[in-house]
């Protein structure tokens, strides 16, 4: 009998997903797939030594990013290039390390509601061979995340978000995380508003195409909410890509420095895999003719749709991005999260029914501003069986259903 119950919930489910789903908000996929897939290779391919690029009236190819090796500095010069021709005035944070000159590249993309508070979408641009007299492409470590970043950059020049974002390119990781330490240490001390901190560091790995990727977390701020929001936004937006939580999660990126100075970050990357992580890292052979394409695209685009959410696209560019997306886990035991995009500030509901249209619970119910929301609902009182969760703000009206399985 409780067999033939479950089957009956979980029929029940599935036809009740179809009936109350919204279709995804057309904003998001359209800007997404303006994501390039040319320019993310060119800037890879220049990057790695494998195209010649033309730096202060030279045709330079840049053999290596190692920090201290003459073609690091032209990598910079090409950075700063690019985010001049896509519209920006990026910033030199340059300090003294040791005996040589660290430089960390940003480039702000202010908010028009809150210019104060800012996301980070970061990478490091510096590479490394393990053998120092040979080159250090870096294709995958981490011209991919790099290229990502230059992409998003150009798409959102001309998007009016509320939040500001930075695109910030850490030197030295590779030394020891030196560039986002010092960025991380000055935000802490001058009472910075980082709202959060997307770490990109080798987006482009997958030889066996399962399109598996990590989101790297850990109890620190919001660190936790805000990985499971990119991973709600990954399912929503790119459902090809596979996303897996690692809580803890890795340390051996740049966002562990502003988990070290209190502030939300996440490390997305590669997935891990038991005896088959990238073979190449910190080789000459780091180079792109390893990258699964398709993998590499679907992550820059991942990048895109996360900071552009986060920092809330402004109403006047993007229409309606009124978004309430299906909860996570699903189907749930005790605990599930549900995540909503709001395009304006009003009065909202978020209120939960059984199937026969009684109120079981009131989520939400109160004026929130626009931008991403996410609510943790916790059940223990409540029977196995299929339930409705319906937002509401002015004329917008979502629902979807979720399946409780204790």
């Amino acid at each position: 009998m409780r067999k033939k119950l479950r089957k009956l919930i979980t029929f029940i489910f599935c036809l009740l997903s179809v009936l109350y789903s919204q279709t995804v908000s057309p904003s998001i996929p359209e800007l997404i797939d303006q994501v390039n897939i040319d320019n993310l290779i060119r800037h890879v391919r220049i990057l790695s030594g494998e195209e010649s690029v033309r730096i202060n009236r030279v045709n330079t190819i840049i053999t290596s990013r190692q920090l201290g090796h003459p073609d690091h500095d032209m990598a910079a010069e090409y950075l700063k290039a690019t985010f001049k021709e896509y519209g920006y005035s990026p910033v030199e944070q340059q300090f003294y390390r040791g005996t040589g000159e660290i430089c960390n590249l940003l480039a702000a993309h202010p908010g028009k509601q809150y210019p104060n508070q800012k996301y980070i979408l970061c990478a490091h641009y510096d590479s490394i061979n393990l053998f120092p007299n040979q080159p250090a492409p870096g294709a995958d470590d981490n011209a991919s995340g790099i290229a990502a970043i230059l992409e998003a950059a150009r798409i959102l020049k001309n998007i009016e978000t509320d939040y500001t974002i930075v695109f910030a390119l850490w030197d030295a990781e590779e030394k020891g995380l030196w560039g986002s330490e010092h960025y991380a240490f000055n935000a802490a001390r001058d009472n910075d508003t980082i709202q959060g901190v997307i770490n990109l560091d080798m987006i482009a790995y997958d030889p066996d195409d399962k399109q598996l990727f990590s989101i790297n977390i850990d109890d620190f701020a919001n660190s936790i909410d805000l990985g499971n929001s990119i991973y709600s936004i990954s399912n929503t937006y790119i459902d090809s890509l596979q996303p897996i939580i690692y809580n803890p999660g890795s340390t051996q990126s740049d966002h562990r420095k502003f988990w070290e100075h209190g502030f939300s970050a996440v490390f997305i990357g590669e997935a891990f895999r038991d005896g088959a992580d990238y073979p190449f890292n910190h080789y000459s052979t780091d180079t792109i003719d390893k990258f699964n394409i398709k993998f590499f695209h679907n992550m820059s685009k991942l990048a895109l749709a996360t900071i552009t959410i986060l920092a809330n696209i402004h109403v006047s560019d993007i229409v309606n991005d009124f978004f309430l997306e299906q909860n996570y886990p699903n189907p749930f035991n005790s605990s599930t999260v549900i995540c909503y995009t709001l395009p304006h500030s009003s009065f909202t509901t978020l209120i939960l029914y059984n199937l026969i249209g009684e109120k079981v619970s009131t989520l939400v119910q109160k004026v929130q501003p626009p931008g991403l929301h996410q609510v943790h609902l916790k059940v223990s009182d409540l029977p196995t069986g299929v339930y409705i969760y319906r937002l509401q703000q002015k004329e917008n009206i979502s629902s979807r259903s979720m399946l409780l399985i204790k």
